[in-house]
């Protein structure tokens, strides 16, 4: 390893002890952690440009004062027991006034409660992500390997399209014309590797400081800190059991720059936008001129009913940007999401991917491209929904088996977790701490919530995940949870 210190020959100390107290400055500041091993004093004195003589006693004298140690046979390292503390200085958020440096994005940042840019990250819904029993490793994996072993330096160039690998684009727009109805050219997909990349480079092409955007009353965290870092102004629009009420919109005197909406999945509620109020959303974005982007993530998972295709395939106007990922399908072996934009979006979006992200893992787009392609990403989701149908039914008739009328369950045609309600008289945290010792994956809705402060009409509101469990887990966490209500001895029902 390369050891950047800094000799002075100038200095009245001898070569030898300037490297000595180096050392051990760094060990002391854990920059050379113990059992850490160092260069040999052939190769150090090499590389600081010092006689080995120096570096030996220099070495020599860290031993005495036990900082570091000889290993028979390889060679010399950082005494393995040393027990010593980071001693650096730690790193303080306020340690110097530069604010007069920030940017109002940055200052939005510093400004923001550190706990909202963690709200999407709940362990207890396994992240959204397909459970390990069920991503189709064997396929991804040789596919991969097939890309990984390719012998012509043309197959592993950097891909310089920023909109991602054409053959990738391509396959992805036949996928969505075959699953959501959408008809679009391969040129109006774009590729991103995160949902906060999307949509932080959505909001600083369409909104504007001061603007006003709507969007559902609860819903995606994410999307609003993306607006918010533009300094946009929210309007929360409520949802009821047809997904957003457009009237709310229509009777609105504000001018809004755009509307996010969740038409095929709402979260927490799990509502489908109806058929009536999807024609209404586009005749007021039409008449209004309105920008609507869908977030179109859900879809994939659905248990009864027709299909429901995506909101742009009503989209006469060109007004629609459809946002989608593999997250919810194949994470963690990838991560991309992309987006449906309209044409006239194109030259815009093109020039901020230059900017911000121009390439991509090549070999990732290549097999995604062929999974696709080879149907066999369709046969994944097929053999999920499948798995997720039957640990859905396990869930919801162990809740109800033990909890009756103590329990109100939604059942949403699509997504991977159940919206609960509990008729109790326990807090909240005394029910999710026991639903975590009973292994039962909850987690509270409050997080979703534009305004969590305010006092919802049901406090008690859960959601509930069935995709990583298996039906017996489930049953098991389930039952558990309902006994440990019985034995607590404070289930009287507080419903109104």
């Amino acid at each position: 390893m390369d050891m950047p210190i800094t000799l002075s020959g100038e200095s009245k100390q001898p070569l030898y002890r300037q490297l000595c107290d180096a050392l051990r400055e760094a060990i002391i500041q854990g920059r050379l952690r113990p059992g850490e091993a160092l260069p040999s004093s052939r190769a150090l004195a090499n590389m600081l440009e010092l006689s080995r003589v120096t570096v030996v006693r220099s070495y020599e004298e860290l031993m005495c004062q036990g900082y570091i140690e000889a290993m028979h046979g390889t060679g010399t390292c950082v005494s393995r027991h040393l027990s010593l503390s980071d001693q650096s200085a730690p790193v303080t958020e306020n340690a110097t006034d530069r604010s007069k440096h920030f940017s109002a994005f940055a200052r939005y940042l510093l400004s923001a409660e550190p706990t909202e840019f963690n709200e999407t990250v709940i362990p207890e819904l396994n992240y959204g992500a397909v459970p390990h029993d069920l991503l189709p490793l064997k396929d991804w994996r040789n596919l991969y390997s097939r890309h990984a072993r390719a012998e012509e330096s043309a197959s592993l160039i950097y891909e310089t399209d920023p909109f991602g690998y054409p053959p990738l684009r391509e396959a992805l727009a036949g996928y969505l014309k075959r699953s959501r109805a959408i008809a679009c050219h391969p040129d109006q997909v774009v590729l991103f590797t995160t949902a906060q990349h999307t949509l932080n480079v959505t909001a600083r092409i369409l909104v504007e400081s001061e603007s006003t955007v709507a969007l559902e009353s609860s819903g995606y965290c994410d999307a609003r800190q993306a607006f918010l870092a533009q300094k946009a102004r929210l309007h929360p629009v409520p949802v009821d059991g047809e997904g957003i009420v457009v009237d709310e919109l229509i009777g609105s005197q504000s001018s809004f720059r755009l509307v996010f909406v969740s038409p095929v999945h709402h979260s927490p509620s799990g509502a489908c936008l109806s058929q009536a109020r999807r024609k209404s959303l586009l005749d007021w974005a039409r008449t209004t001129d309105t920008v609507i982007i869908e977030d179109d993530h859900g879809h994939e998972y659905r248990y009864f009913g027709k299909p429901v295709a995506a909101l742009k395939e009503l989209d006469r106007d060109d007004l629609v940007i459809t946002f989608g990922s593999f997250t919810n399908t194949l994470f963690p072996l990838t991560s991309l999401h992309y987006l449906v934009i309209p044409k006239w979006l194109v030259p815009v979006y093109r020039r901020a991917k230059i900017l911000s992200q121009r390439t991509f893992s090549i070999i990732e787009q290549y097999v995604l491209a062929d999974l696709i392609e080879s149907g066999l990403y369709e046969r994944h989701i097929q053999k999920t929904r499948q798995a997720y149908a039957s640990r859905r039914r396990s869930l919801i008739a162990g809740l109800k088996r033990g909890l009756g009328d103590r329990i109100t369950i939604a059942e949403p045609r699509t997504g991977t977790c159940l919206p609960v309600r509990l008729h109790l008289d326990r807090s909240e945290g005394e029910i999710l701490d026991l639903a975590k010792q009973v292994g039962l994956p909850m987690c509270s809705t409050k997080s979703f919530y534009l305004h969590r402060d305010e006092p919802r009409e049901d406090a008690s509101e859960f959601l509930v995940a069935f995709g990583h469990l298996s039906e017996s887990e489930l049953e098991k966490s389930a039952h558990g949870f309902s006994v440990g209500l019985e034995e607590a001895g404070r289930d009287i029902i507080s419903r109104t």
